[in-house]
This record gives C-alpha cells, structure tokens and sequence, in this order.
C-alpha cells in the first residue's frame, strides 16, 4: 500500500488490513471501503468466520478503487 505522503506500508493479514481500513486508510473511503467494513471480511476472517482469501478480496477491492494498490 501507498499512503498520501508516499510511504510503503505492507498489510500481511486480516488484522492488519482492519487497522488499516480503520485508521490509516489514505485514500477516498467510497463504495468498496464501505463494502470492506461493511460486511466485516477483515473481522470474520480474524474470528475464523471466513477465510482470509475473502477478506483479501475485499481488501484489495477497496484498495484498487482508492489508487493506493501497489502489488497483489
């Protein structure tokens, strides 16, 4: 991920892609943000609820759609 100021920060797991939607996300929070925090595919992944290739997913969405998105 890049942030605004363009630092490189690498989101390796459900927990960090949660803290990272929370309260580091540097980019315009729109639908797929909203979609990522919405039907909690970071937090269902953390309790086991599903899998972390679900919350990737969502995660990458809302990453790709904010233009921070370096690599997947």
């Amino acid at each position: 991920m890049e942030s605004s100021t363009g630092e490189v920060k690498s989101v390796s797991s459900p927990k960090d892609a949660m803290a990272y939607l929370l309260t580091a996300w540097p980019g315009k929070r729109g639908l797929k943000h909203r979609e990522a925090l919405q039907v909690q595919a970071c937090h269902d992944a953390i309790a086991g609820e599903k899998s972390a290739t679900s919350a990737r997913k969502s995660f990458v969405a809302a990453a790709k759609e904010a233009g921070v998105l370096l690599s997947t």
